[in-house]
């Protein structure tokens, strides 16, 4: 992984880890301090005007309440996921990309062999034979062999 990519996905996992969570908890900390806003308190919507009665606000003012505090605690619960998601795709794009490297280090040791042969193991008639420098591999040429493996017999 290349170190652009691993700082960038250290980022995202610090945001993910703490200032969203962190605003997240503000989130909360208000739907919690709506939740103990007394609003039942004596004569608080009542009109003086019309003797004492209930205000034409008080159901609105309510719902405004009851919305603002839902908003507060949904919101909480969604930047909570949100700060879960960020570190998942963080670790998760980090595990696939350490695989991708080692899956295209198998890949490019297998394509070494198939371009220079198999310096340890023992080699058929068809197949190449290991780099040039290799001590292991001698380089016969083809009516030499035939001289040394008669057509028709195997190793």
């Amino acid at each position: 992984m290349t170190e652009e990519l691993t700082a960038d996905l250290v980022e995202l996992r610090k945001i993910g880890e703490y200032p969203i969570p962190d605003i997240a908890e503000d989130f909360l900390a208000t739907a919690n301090a709506l939740a103990n806003v007394s609003y039942s308190a004596s004569g608080l919507f009542t009109s003086p005007a019309s003797g004492g009665a209930e205000s034409r606000v008080r159901r609105e003012w309510l719902a405004l309440f009851e919305l603002t505090q839902n908003a507060a605690a949904t919101t909480c619960t969604n930047l909570r996921d949100i700060g879960i998601g960020i570190v998942n795709a963080a670790n998760s794009f980090a595990s696939d990309d350490d695989n991708s490297g080692t899956t295209l280090d198998a890949l490019n040791a297998e394509m070494e062999i198939y371009e220079h042969g198999d310096p340890d193991r023992n080699m058929g008639s068809n197949e190449k034979p290991g780099p040039v420098d290799d001590p292991d591999v001698v380089d016969v040429p083809d009516d030499e062999v035939a001289k040394i493996i008669p057509p028709g017999e195997y190793m």
